[in-house]
């Protein structure tokens, strides 16, 4: 996919920025791989009541 404004790329893709052919930024990647997941594991977190529950409802027979 080619994007032709730089302020709609994803995360995923930003993140590839800080990789270069003959460089790479680890303390920027590790950064940007913790902004990345941080979001979805505080919800999951959060969340974690109702998953557990919603998939163990099905699973009672009678």
């Amino acid at each position: 996919m080619y994007l032709q404004n730089k302020n709609l790329k994803t995360l995923v893709v930003q993140m590839f920025s800080f990789q270069g052919e003959f460089f790479n930024d680890w303390s920027a990647i590790f950064a940007a791989i913790l902004l990345i997941i941080l979001p979805a594991t505080l919800v999951y977190i959060k969340a974690q009541e109702f998953i557990i529950s919603g998939m163990t409802t099905g699973a009672v027979k009678g």
